[in-house]
């Protein structure tokens, strides 16, 4: 069966959550600062952070808040983008509806085949 991408508002299968768990635990120190010492998924200031030893249990949890666009492989997580539909994004009296992305991981065995890009 080919990469499959799927749509998911509001992810609930427990399979395909602790895929994304697994891609987070994994490549969590890939990120700067690591996911596991945010404070949330949409911190601004990246270049302060603790090194963190715990899993990023307290962003995972936010991203269960959030809309997924996943890349499978037969059943298994190989990829996902976080997001946040309809986030108003606010400059001086300007105010302009958006999607805000979170978080974009692709398992490094399938980095490089143009999954982000299709993401």
């Amino acid at each position: 069966m080919p990469i499959q991408y799927r749509y998911d508002e509001t992810l609930t299968d427990p399979a395909l959550l602790e895929g994304v768990w697994d891609l987070l635990c994994r490549y969590d120190h890939e990120f700067i600062p690591p996911l596991s010492a945010r404070e949330h998924t949409y911190q601004s200031d990246l270049t302060a952070g603790a090194a963190a030893t715990a899993l990023p249990k307290r962003y995972f949890d936010e991203l269960k808040e959030q809309a997924f666009l996943l890349v499978l492989d037969r059943e298994r997580v190989i990829g996902f983008m976080s997001f946040r539909p309809h986030y108003v994004f606010e400059h001086a009296d300007e105010r302009v509806e958006t999607i805000y992305v979170t978080t974009v991981i692709v398992d490094e065995a399938y980095r490089g085949q143009g999954m982000t890009t299709r993401l």
